[in-house]
């Protein structure tokens, strides 16, 4: 075996391809909007991924997330909400009818 075909953590991936060398459990270092150990997963709507994340993360109550793969998540604007964590959507407020 050549030195560049090297697995020396025994994950699977070679050691020039591996961004946690000697880390059997990882093996990646996906960019904001993604997450995983050893391949890169967009952040579903809802959610977000921060740089380096294992795992996405629901978007709080309060803000929302309509794209996959994003880092973050948007607050809502003037006259909408979010009710729910992991909303892919804000709901607009209803006008009053007080008579």
């Amino acid at each position: 075996m050549r030195a560049l075909d090297t697995d020396s953590d025994g994950d699977g991936v070679v050691d020039t391809n591996d961004d946690y060398l000697n880390n059997p459990a990882r093996s990646i270092n996906c960019p904001a909007g993604s997450y995983g150990r050893y391949v890169c997963i967009d952040a579903e709507a809802g959610h977000y991924a921060s740089a380096g994340s294992l795992l996405q993360t629901e978007c709080s109550a309060g803000t929302y997330q309509a794209s996959t793969g994003q880092g973050s998540c948007d607050d809502a604007d003037a006259g909408y909400y979010v009710e729910s964590a992991a909303a892919p959507s804000p709901t607009a407020c209803h006008a009053r009818t007080d008579h």
